[in-house]
């Protein structure tokens, strides 16, 4: 049990090991197009791990069967639709099934035959080969992260340049290039993972990673003919917790490894209802679902006080759940039921859960609950069903065109981001298909619900792209100081693209309207610290605004930013210190001076 628990670590804390190297002899029967690759992969892995102050050696060998077939793309008219940055993309679709061998640790033999049982199914980027989305029956998310590092030995381009590919570990840059004098040899090297923070292109460098492929003559195959690799690498799990060593990778294709035409993977379709192994929830007529109800939510009214004996209680009914909204139509919710209920299904976050959530959502219920539902929404990850999200779309659209809003519908219209935005990592396709939605929605409606939906695009935080920016720095000349302001703050909460500099530092000089310039100059202190054009406007507003909230703003912005200043501009901190009337004002410019004198020293 020890070692297994070690081995599940490594696949979880560093799955990028699988996924980075390789020789590669492709097995392709093509049938109608589409191609059928068998591979068989060996890792050596050369590792230690560390808890405390106790580290424990290994030497782990992996040794797997990798089966993969192309398929015709589900929903094949949805996905024509799927924008990246802006544009259409070619979506390929793959379904893999993972066959584990002898695995060992420190040469004792470890039982794996169990440990793959689910295939799954991804969605490529067909240009950039980058993984787009990966969806299996296994619901473990350890196993996801698992699965996803294996495909990532497919992520590559024969094309040369810079893409973005994602493993169990995040999203990473890799540059493709070719080998001179070898045409048919690319190497992929993992040049770092982006960071989670409020710099757009933040990338943490990585440790040596590479991958050395090669491509085959004649195009039979699903990817690539061979390649080899390796990875040296460290892994924090906790402050005290850490995984490093180095990896050296191998796959092969062997025709003896090939699935028996009997097999069951050469059945399987996009449908993953049809899956051996997944688990659909049991349905219910709407008369038997209210006859369950009747009795479950007075029980449920009894147990608002004790948390976990109201969840356990509505874990047992769930097949009533998407139900739940019809019900308390009929027969009224209580305000302290209603706090509890969304409440509980917010914590379980499932697909069954977030359709009872939209139902709430959208259904004429008070606007309390309306809007309780939509930003529990707003904090779930579960991917929806596609009638929900078509309930989330027609819901917005049966109140924005009338030519006013109420509070909660607003709300519901800004929450519509962060759901995308929460859901860009477990549904990644379902994210885009909401925000393309709400980019279309852009100035449609009235001041107040144009607004929203500029609230919306920047709730979409790191999960923005490209076209949500354009429409952010369009909006800054909307002759609506609301819907100016909500541009604003949106610059605010996505990450910061230094590119956009020289827009928000023009606004900030033709600005009118003062709470609109105070939210710029707040979103300017999310800039790097070398980003010399938003220093001098900074520094200047200093100079030259006469608003005390404005300049300390300023100060805010340039504090948060931590330049380096040089001697000119701490003789305007020092001349701006002797002039300032603003109590708060002083305090900050005598900090800011302050800490830079110590930096100085040091």
């Amino acid at each position: 049990m020890k070692h297994i628990f070690i081995l599940a670590v490594l696949f979880l804390s560093a799955p990028s090991l699988l996924a980075q190297a390789l020789e590669v002899e492709t097995l392709a029967a093509k049938t109608k197009n589409y191609c059928y690759s068998a591979y068989h992969l060996q890792q050596q892995l050369n590792h230690s791990v560390t808890f405390g102050g106790d580290a424990q050696q290994q030497k782990t060998n992996v040794d797997i069967d990798f089966h993969v077939k192309e398929i015709t793309p589900p929903n094949k008219n949805d996905l024509s639709t799927y924008k990246s940055e802006g544009k259409e993309v070619n979506i390929r679709s793959f379904i893999a099934y993972i066959i584990p061998n002898n695995s060992k640790v420190n040469g004792v033999d470890m039982d794996m035959s169990q440990h793959y049982l689910h295939p799954f199914l991804v969605l490529v980027d067909g240009d950039t080969g980058g993984l787009i989305d990966l969806k299996s029956t296994a619901k473990e998310s350890s196993m996801l992260k698992e699965y996803m590092a294996f495909f990532d030995l497919f992520q590559y381009s024969e094309k040369t340049g810079n893409y973005r590919y994602r493993n169990g570990n995040g999203r990473y840059q890799a540059s493709m290039s070719k080998v001179k004098n070898k045409p048919h040899q690319l190497i992929k090297n993992n040049t770092g993972y982006l960071k989670a923070t409020d710099k757009k292109n933040d990338v943490q460098q990585a440790q040596r990673s590479y991958l050395s492929i090669t491509l085959a003559n004649v195009r039979t195959e699903c990817f690539y003919q061979n390649g080899n690799g390796a990875e040296v690498f460290k892994t924090m799990l906790s402050t005290k917790a850490f995984v490093e060593g180095n990896a050296k990778f191998t796959i092969e294709a062997d025709l003896n490894r090939a699935l028996p035409q009997d097999h069951f993977f050469y059945t399987l379709t996009s449908d993953l209802t049809t899956w051996p192994g997944f688990d659909s929830v049991k349905k219910i007529t709407r008369k038997e679902a209210f006859e369950k109800l009747s009795i479950l939510m007075p029980k449920l009214s009894s147990l608002i006080q004790d948390d976990s004996a109201f969840i356990k209680t509505l874990l047992a009914d769930k097949d009533t759940w998407s139900y739940l909204a019809e019900y308390a139509l009929e027969n009224g919710l209580s305000d302290e039921l209603g706090i509890q209920l969304i409440w509980a299904l917010n914590k379980t976050n499932t697909t069954e859960s977030v359709t009872a959530l939209t139902n709430l959502a959208t259904s004429p219920l008070s606007n309390k609950n309306q809007i309780r539902a939509a930003l529990a929404l707003g904090s779930t990850s579960a991917p929806f069903t596609e009638e929900s999200v078509e309930a989330l779309k027609n819901h917005m659209n049966s109140f924005a065109s009338l030519g006013s809003a109420q509070s909660n519908e607003l709300t519901f219209v800004r929450m519509l981001g962060a759901m995308a935005s929460r859901r860009s990592d477990t549904d990644p396709l379902q994210s885009n298909d909401i925000k393309q939605f709400l980019y279309s929605q852009t100035g449609s409606f009235d001041n107040s619900v144009n607004a929203a939906v500029i609230d919306a695009i920047g709730n979409l935080k790191n999960s923005i792209d490209s076209q949500g920016e354009d429409i952010l720095l369009q909006g800054l000349s909307e002759p609506s100081d609301n819907v100016r302001q909500s541009v604003a703050s949106a610059f605010k909460r996505i990450p910061y693209n230094s590119e956009n500099s020289e827009a928000l530092i023009n606004q900030i000089g033709n600005e009118t309207n003062t709470e609109v310039k105070n939210t710029l100059v707040e979103a300017l202190g999310k800039s790097d610290n070398n980003n010399l054009m938003v220093k001098r406007k900074l520094l200047s507003l200093l100079d030259n605004e006469r608003n005390s909230v404005t300049q300390k703003k300023s100060l805010s912005s340039l504090k948060k930013i931590d330049y380096d200043l040089q001697p000119e501009d701490m003789s305007l901190l020092s001349s701006s210190l002797k002039q300032e009337t603003n109590i708060e004002n002083q305090k900050l410019l005598a900090a800011l001076i302050l800490k830079q004198r110590r930096k100085q020293k040091n």
